[in-house]
């Protein structure tokens, strides 16, 4: 018993000593650097190493990061021994990866090591605008087209290859290459090429054509761009209207009181009569005010009505007296803008709004014009608010006048019209004015392109040949003042659509 005890005093550790593992992974980082996605993949070993007396049990491991691939199952290192684990980078695209694993030692729940990598996939990429092609549906014999653009968004050169096209019979839907040369085409990075689609609109009703894109890209070696179109054989539209009792507006001039505009708002003076004379022939339930492009209040603080003896010479006399003692920095978009919110209670429910501008130079008013476009839309909605302006000629302006820019571009953002402040004759602009606002409040189609040749009219049952015209910038049918249609009558207008934009 004694020589029992004295062997066991003679080793290094005690009964009481644990004998344990003691892992050692190696590296703890790894860095794969740039492959060549689709073409190139590497591999790098994870070396766990077991530095202690009994065996080391790894239970699983478990990876976070795209394109990184390992080995997740358990394994188990003698002591004093080591173990290869292979941890593989596939990459597909142009793209930056990275990635962990943790490694479970048996009988313990958290990590005992984290093993961080990261790589680069070079490649190309190729990206087409529109993904998809949709003409919609065209009226029999338009033609029209649509720009393709091939972008390469990756960081090696992009090769298309070949673009193979698959039609329905007979191909209405062409593919215009324009001077782009033979396949293949090389496209550098962050380069762009671009052709055409055309869609001649003929024949059967439904077309299709689907290019197949033979290109280098790894990640979508074919890319199919799907071009489809409908012709539209009976394009006939049919609308009714019931002639309402009158025109219902008020009207807004905005005139400009600066320092240049002396003889300006002498011939506006002058000429109103024109405007008003053909105005009222129509016999409009309207309400007109002044005001300039530094003062949202009523000018003399005066309204006109349909029912005023001398609404044409007063209107006249009041133009006369708002002198060029205003502001330099015209701001007559503004001024509108103010009006209709400080003078809230002048403006009558449901009638529409005119507002005609007098300027000889650009507006200055403090936000763009597309923020007071905004704003009148939010008043008057449905195109019952109705641009004009007299102002300079856009973009080279004329004698004594800038160009109009601010009200040029209101009034084209509302298909309403414009006339040159320099014109020598104003009596034929006050009538054309009259007219447009006459023409806005007629019947206004609901298809916004029809083919106007086809355009016929019914009033009551009876076709209507002459006597009425179709105005394009409002998209309406009018009368003329002798033809006008009687209260409560019917009107129905028939057309064909026109497709093709």
């Amino acid at each position: 018993m004694l020589s029992l005890l004295l062997a066991l005093s003679c080793q290094d550790y005690s009964i009481n000593d644990k004998v344990v593992a003691e892992p050692i992974i190696a590296p703890d980082f790894i860095d794969f650097g740039h492959l060549r996605s689709g073409h190139e993949v590497d591999s790098r070993q994870i070396i766990f190493s077991n530095g202690g007396q009994a065996p080391l049990h790894i239970s699983h491991i478990e990876i976070h990061g795209e394109r990184f691939d390992v080995d997740t199952d358990g394994f188990t290192v003698e002591p004093l021994s080591w173990y290869a684990l292979d941890l593989s980078y596939i990459p597909e695209t142009f793209e930056f990866n990275e990635g962990y694993l943790d490694v479970y030692m048996e009988g313990v729940q958290q990590p005992i090591s984290s093993v961080w990598f990261q790589g680069w996939g070079d490649a190309p990429v190729l990206t087409v605008e529109p993904p998809v092609v949709d003409f919609g549906t065209l009226s029999e014999d338009c033609d029209i087209d649509q720009e393709i653009h091939f972008t390469n968004n990756g960081n090696l050169d992009l090769e298309i290859n070949s673009i193979q096209e698959i039609s329905s019979i007979p191909q209405q839907i062409m593919v215009d290459y324009g001077t782009l040369p033979a396949f293949p085409w090389t496209i550098p990075p962050q380069g762009r090429i671009a052709f055409w689609l055309d869609f001649e609109s003929v024949g059967l009703s439904l077309h299709s054509l689907d290019l197949k894109v033979a290109s280098n890209d790894p990640l979508e070696p074919l890319r199919t761009i799907s071009t489809v179109g409908e012709t539209m054989i009976s394009t006939t539209m049919v609308e009714t209207f019931i002639q309402g009792t009158s025109i219902y507006v008020d009207i807004i001039w905005i005139i400009d009181n600066s320092g240049s505009m002396r003889q300006f708002q002498q011939k506006l003076a002058a000429n109103l009569s024109s405007f008003m004379t053909l105005f009222l022939s129509y016999s409009p339930d309207f309400k007109m005010a002044f005001i300039t492009t530094d003062d949202f209040a009523f000018v003399n603080n005066q309204t006109f009505l349909s029912s005023d003896v001398n609404v044409v010479g007063d209107s006249a006399t009041l133009i006369n007296s708002i002198g060029t003692w205003g502001s330099a920095a015209e701001q007559g978009l503004s001024s509108l803008d103010l009006s209709i919110t400080h003078n809230a209670g002048w403006f009558r429910q449901g009638a529409s709004l005119v507002a005609i501008f007098l300027s000889d130079e650009q507006d200055w008013s403090v936000n763009h014009w597309t923020y007071y476009a905004s704003r009148y839309t939010a008043t008057y909605p449905n195109g019952s608010f109705l641009p004009y302006a007299i102002i300079g000629n856009v973009p080279e302006g004329c004698d004594y006048a800038m160009p109009g820019h601010g009200y040029y571009d209101l009034v084209n953002h509302f298909n309403s019209s414009w006339w040159s402040i320099c014109d020598e004759d104003w009596g034929s602009q006050m009538e054309d004015i009259a007219l447009s606002i006459i023409n806005s409040a007629a019947f206004i189609l609901d298809h916004p392109n029809p083919k106007e040749d086809t355009i016929s009219v019914w009033v009551n049952g009876q076709e209507i040949t002459e006597g009425w015209g179709y105005n394009s910038n409002a998209n309406s049918i009018y009368f003329d003042f002798d033809s006008m249609p009687e209260a409560g009558d019917s009107i129905e207008v028939s057309y064909e659509i026109w497709e093709c934009e």
